[in-house]
């Protein structure tokens, strides 16, 4: 899920030991930035550069002390959010990444 001026999300069916790639746009909103997710599917016009931003990118990790104080400080937040994007009204805004998607 992507919170900006809008929201987001993106459902995910993955497969153990497979990489999943979704590139994160944000761009100026009308008051804060806004942000989009794309899904790098097979055949999407990503799908054959995404191993050259790979090689470009740094790479983090949560520390799990962290990962967990933050979880509970935004939990009703995330799921107020995640109410909007389950609905029937929501949904257009939920991109899908498939098993199929994975290298």
């Amino acid at each position: 899920m992507g919170i900006a001026e809008n929201k987001r999300g993106l459902e995910a069916d993955l497969e153990a030991g497979k990489a999943y790639v979704a590139i994160t746009q944000v761009r100026m909103g009308g008051r804060r930035a806004r942000m989009a997710f794309i899904p790098v599917t097979r055949g999407s016009e990503f799908w054959d550069t995404v191993n050259t931003y790979m090689t470009e990118l740094n790479y983090i990790e949560a520390k799990p002390d962290m990962l967990m104080q933050w979880e509970a400080k935004h939990r009703a937040k995330t799921q107020e959010i995640l109410a909007v994007l389950n609905s029937p009204k929501g949904q257009k805004y939920v991109l899908r990444l498939n098993r199929s998607d994975g290298r």
